[in-house]
């Protein structure tokens, strides 16, 4: 019973050492098929691995939690020194077929904007049962079609300043019931007012999917009716306030958070 809580969600994991993160992926590596040891030896790459026994246990099959910025993390600690720049993408694409594949079933996917999209290719199985996915705005199209059949109970995207937003996201979000949605922003994007329209346009359009809303910036919200929960964090300027609330009509609404963040 202890083997699959314990590596459920390493991704939660953030302060794990540079030791540890060596550690842990020498374990991954030891979940090697012979033909990707194969594959990467005739690249030039041999990490050493077939000295060690295979772990007793497949790890990696209790691992549901995906965070691919986590695995990207301990891949580049581990690799410092060791591989020469043209390998990488060799060596992370054979580590990242550990974790994606038509065998694993992913509860949680969190996911930087264009990592590894040709991954992602007709594996609709592997995210079947997911629950949680986070990605930024500028995601790719082969990614978000992976996930696009799958119920999904929350949504967590982080808009980048300087991207446009992929329409596909709404598309995702429309596909959804009683969708849990918190948008994150960088902070230059509400600065400099860019992007935010667009995004709430698009997301009004999905408001009889969405019902529960976080978003770190001032709404426009005069549509999004359906709403049970609301929640509200965003950057405070000096003459902002909530009174715009008041004219407002959630009829549905049962909870309203607000967050307000000095800069």
């Amino acid at each position: 019973m202890t083997t699959p809580i314990l590596w459920k969600d390493h991704g939660r994991q953030n302060n794990l050492t540079d030791d540890a993160c060596i550690i842990l992926l020498h374990v991954i590596l030891l979940h090697f098929s012979k033909e990707s040891g194969d594959k990467l030896k005739a690249q030039g790459i041999d990490l050493l691995i077939e000295i060690y026994p295979r772990p007793l246990f497949n790890y990696i099959s209790f691992w549901k939690y995906l965070d691919l910025y986590f695995l990207e993390r301990i891949m580049n600690v581990f690799i410092v020194g060791l591989l020469e720049y043209s390998k990488l993408s060799i060596f992370k694409n054979e580590v990242l077929k550990l974790f994606i594949n038509h065998d694993k079933k992913i509860n949680s996917l969190s996911i930087p904007g264009s990592f590894y999209p040709n991954l992602f290719s007709k594996i609709e199985h592997c995210f079947s049962e997911l629950e949680y996915f986070y990605c930024d705005n500028n995601i790719n199209y082969n990614i978000l079609e992976s996930v696009m059949s799958t119920r999904i109970k929350k949504l967590e995207l982080n808009v980048k300043y300087g991207y446009t937003t992929n329409p596909n996201i709404f598309k995702l979000i429309e596909a959804q019931k009683n969708l849990e949605v918190n948008l994150i922003y960088d902070i230059d994007i509400v600065i400099c007012n860019l992007g935010l329209i667009k995004i709430e346009e698009s997301l009004i359009k999905c408001a009889d999917t969405v019902q529960y809303l976080r978003i770190d910036w001032e709404p426009i919200t005069q549509f999004l009716v359906n709403l049970v929960s609301l929640g509200l964090s965003y950057v405070y300027f000096g003459h902002n306030n909530l009174i715009q609330l008041e004219n407002l009509s959630f009829p549905l609404l049962k909870i309203l958070k607000s967050w307000r963040h000095f800069i």
